[in-house]
């Protein structure tokens, strides 16, 4: 039998932007406890942290989406600080010992997302974050019946670590900049695990034009490159 083969010849053209991200708000959610071990709902928690130079007053700030809380009068968040937001004090407590940067005391339970607003209602930030895709890699599952497939796995999906981010000073919408306790732990209150100054480019919205190329056409591939430096 014989095959006839296309060959296209195509030249490519890559476009992309390096861009310094900039935040409307300096405090930022750090760090996220949303699948215990235990499957204990009352061990979930997350982390904030103010990446200004300045103190920031909480008072009044609540998270409004995922779980239900306002943050108690007289709370400061010192400047390059951290401050735990904790489904129940006395779990966490039990948990963490020695962290007394918490608050807490919240209603319903993390699913997908959280997002923190100040006291006047106005959205600080928000975070969705997943346990596949971008948040996760593909390995070989267990057989089972015989068989052996592809799973997502994720340390941070009950497996005993939290999520961290990488670089508070690139957005944290990323899936990129976000990855489980490097010990399968975590680190309420205090720097990350997996915390660095410079992180690898984030690329995304990766296109290219035309959609179905002829074989005589120039294809085009554009990328948006997220990086510290705007140069």
């Amino acid at each position: 039998m014989r095959r006839i083969f296309n060959r296209w010849f195509l030249t490519f053209w890559v476009v992309a932007a390096s861009v310094a991200p900039t935040f409307g708000a300096s405090v930022v959610v750090n760090e996220i406890m949303y699948h215990p071990p235990s499957t204990n709902l009352a061990e979930q928690w997350i982390e904030l942290f103010n990446t200004d130079t300045q103190p920031m007053d909480l008072s009044g700030w609540k998270t409004t989406k995922g779980v239900q809380f306002v943050v108690p009068a007289g709370t400061v968040l010192p400047a390059r600080g951290y401050l735990v937001i904790a489904a129940d004090l006395a779990t966490f407590a039990a948990k963490n010992p020695g962290v007394t940067n918490v608050v807490g005391g919240w209603s319903g339970s993390l699913n997908n997302s959280i997002e923190i607003s100040d006291a006047s209602g106005q959205v600080i930030n928000s975070v969705d974050f997943y346990s596949d895709g971008d948040w996760a890699v593909r390995r070989l599952g267990p057989v089972q019946y015989n068989h052996q497939g592809w799973e997502w796995f994720a340390e941070h999906d009950g497996g005993g670590a939290s999520i961290e981010l990488i670089n508070p000073a690139l957005p944290n919408v990323y899936a990129q900049n976000w990855a489980s306790n490097r010990d399968t732990r975590s680190t309420p209150g205090r720097a990350n695990s997996v915390a660095i100054t410079n992180a690898a480019p984030f690329v995304s919205a990766v296109a290219h034009a035309p959609i179905i190329p002829k074989s005589t056409d120039t294809v085009t591939i554009t990328a948006r490159v997220l990086d510290e430096q705007s140069s």
